[in-house]
This record gives structure tokens, C-alpha cells and sequence, in this order.
């Protein structure tokens, strides 16, 4: 695999996950190749593998942002993760930064919040600020 904190790496797999985000516009995830997303990105295949496995691992890497960038704002909130209401608040701040992203991710995942691992992480943040 490659170097995740290469200034190539970097700007290669945002170019994947935004040519994913914009076939999805299109059509249905199981309906996307490696080749077509691969020319969507504008890359070759070759590229394509250097970073991931499959379309799937591209989706996981979106999600483990996601839960990266809650996890932050968890850690690193100016309020106690119990004032619930302010925590609400900049996660919706990021939400609403990218909207677009954030439903596809969720038409990729609808139950990223509802029973996935973003649901275990803030459950087991509540649990942490109540002891």
C-alpha cells in the first residue's frame, strides 16, 4: 500500500472518493467498476489498486473519516460532551459543510448512524464523560 500522509497520496484517493461521490449521482454503487470510477478519477487501474482493494474499501475509508471527524469534535469540544445540544451543534456545522458528501455517504450506509459504528462511538463517549 501507499504512504497515507503523502501530499500524492492524499490528493490521489480525494480524487477517487470524489469521482465515487459523483457516480453516485449516476447510478447505484454495485453498478460502479474499478475501470469506470478509475476514468472517472482520471487514473489508471494500476492507481486505482496502489490505494485500495475494492470500491468497498473506498466506502470504509469514507466512513472512518466520518467517525475520524466525530471523534474529533468529541475530543476536542469547547463543552462537556453532555451539554448533548452543543455537540449537536458542530456536528451539524459539519454535516452542513458538505452536504452532498454526507448523503451519499448515508445512501451508501443508511445505517451508519442508526446502528452503526458512529452510534457505538458516541455511546461509548456518553459513557467515558459519566465517569
Amino acid at each position: 500500500m501507499s504512504n497515507p500522509t503523502d501530499l500524492r497520496v492524499i490528493k490521489t484517493r480525494r480524487t477517487i472518493r470524489n469521482a465515487l461521490i459523483s457516480l453516485l449521482t449516476e447510478k447505484e454503487l454495485s453498478d460502479i467498476t474499478i475501470s469506470e470510477l478509475s476514468a472517472h478519477a482520471e487514473i489508471n487501474r494500476k492507481t486505482f489498486y496502489r490505494h485500495y482493494r475494492s470500491i468497498s474499501d473506498v466506502v470504509t475509508e469514507m466512513e472512518d473519516d466520518l467517525l475520524s471527524n466525530f471523534s474529533d469534535i468529541l475530543k476536542n469540544s469547547r463543552t462537556s460532551i453532555l451539554d448533548i445540544g452543543a455537540v449537536l451543534t458542530e456536528i451539524s456545522a459539519l454535516i452542513s459543510s458538505d452536504q452532498e458528501y454526507f448523503a451519499k455517504l448515508m445512501k451508501l450506509n443508511p445505517e451508519l448512524f442508526s446502528g452503526g459504528r458512529v452510534k457505538a462511538m458516541l455511546r461509548r463517549a456518553v459513557e467515558i464523560a459519566l465517569r
